[in-house]
């Protein structure tokens, strides 16, 4: 797949173009699948890009293996972030690189699929290739995929790669995160930086889904899709856990404990301000 005018997305100049222009471009939707495909060779798996503004609100984005491509609501993904952060018009700067961030986000889950399925067929022993064989197995049910949707491991694993790697966008291209309006939080107790909110987000989808049982243990997501799914084959599942990292754990949905729960919990409600969530993680 390749678009004219293609956009490089490894440069902040190219990211601001967008940003600047005080619109959305679907170009951008373009370039950003252009540049990770390339990048991440993807060339097998992701041929077409359909703007689709027939999605509903249930999934405003979608990857399909079949027909290799991604179809996305942009205009509907737009309105749910206006609607969400209670943006007034005219929309600044400021708020279209929120915009921007959050279709970054979405895509990338997209991509983040096409990935996995990567994965699966060149390294079926890897961890990532084994939750999403898992995944793709169950996924078959649509109803049960439907109703366990946010436990199903390969759509945890994208959620979270999504945005750690939009925020580690931010943070490596110096976007302006401390001269601009704050944000107020969610109950409205605090203003925040957009570095703040990054680190927010982040946070929130790491351990979205992990659950305080009435023993004050923590599930994990993967240890919940297992206990629904009754035609997972627990044995051919027990080798995902080894894992080397906190953040691997996190971004896998595998097992931690409630002392780590408790502290990332601290920085997704916004309790506790940190620099970068990836170094913390790596104090812990």
């Amino acid at each position: 797949m390749k678009i004219q005018n293609y956009i490089d997305f490894s440069k902040e100049k190219d990211f601001l173009y967008f940003v600047n222009r005080l619109e959305i471009d679907n170009q951008f939707i373009y370039s950003l699948i252009n540049h990770y495909v390339e990048e991440y060779e993807l060339q097998n798996y992701i041929k077409k890009v359909i703007i689709d503004p027939r999605l509903n609100h249930r999934f405003l984005a979608v990857y399909s293996l079949k027909k290799k491509l991604i179809r996305v609501n942009i205009k509907q993904i737009i309105l749910d972030v206006i609607d969400l952060k209670r943006y007034s018009t005219p929309l600044n700067k400021w708020h279209y690189e929120v915009i921007y961030s959050e279709l970054f986000a979405y895509i990338h889950h997209e991509i983040m699929h096409a990935m996995q399925c990567k994965e699966l067929d060149e390294n079926p022993n890897s961890i990532l290739a084994k939750i999403t064989k898992i995944s793709r197995e169950a996924q078959k049910n649509r109803p049960f995929y439907y109703k366990y949707h946010g436990l199903f491991p390969h759509e945890h694993h994208a959620d979270a790669m999504a945005s750690v790697i939009r925020n580690k966008f931010i943070y490596l291209n110096h976007l302006d995160t401390t001269n601009r309006d704050v944000q107020i939080s969610k109950d409205g107790s605090q203003d925040e930086t957009e570095v703040d909110r990054c680190n927010r987000i982040d946070a929130f989808y790491l351990i979205n889904n992990y659950k305080i049982k009435d023993d004050g243990t923590i599930s994990s997501p993967i240890e919940q899709f297992l206990e629904v799914y009754e035609k997972s084959d627990l044995s051919y599942s027990s080798d995902i856990y080894n894992t080397k990292t906190i953040l691997e754990n996190l971004i896998y949905g595998l097992p931690i404990s409630k002392d780590l729960y408790d502290k990332i919990s601290e920085v997704s409600t916004g309790k506790k301000k940190i620099a970068n969530l990836h170094t913390f993680l790596l104090t812990l």
